[in-house]
């Protein structure tokens, strides 16, 4: 007969393991944003929000003179693999 607080356990943990994959693989995305200057960023899908409310800051205010951490210019050329193709 089982144990019905180690069968609760190893389900906790399997679901915390889904659930860390499924972060895993969001984190993983990007969308090219840009700022009130034009400048171009890669940013992380799981900052959209963050990053559109940095964007509504106007630009006389200084908290939008600061670019977020989670956002990585893109200087020049790029490259990147077809997301459909995974």
């Amino acid at each position: 007969m089982s144990d019905p607080i180690e069968d609760a356990r190893n389900y906790l943990r399997q679901a915390l393991g889904a659930l860390m994959e499924v972060q895993h693989n969001r984190a993983a995305r990007y969308f090219i944003g840009s700022d009130n200057s034009g400048h171009k960023y890669a940013v992380s899908v799981l900052r959209r929000k963050e990053w559109d409310d940095w964007c509504d800051i106007q630009e006389g205010d200084e908290r939008s003179w600061k670019v977020p951490d989670y956002a990585d210019r893109i200087e020049g050329n790029f490259t990147f693999t077809d997301p459909q193709g995974e």
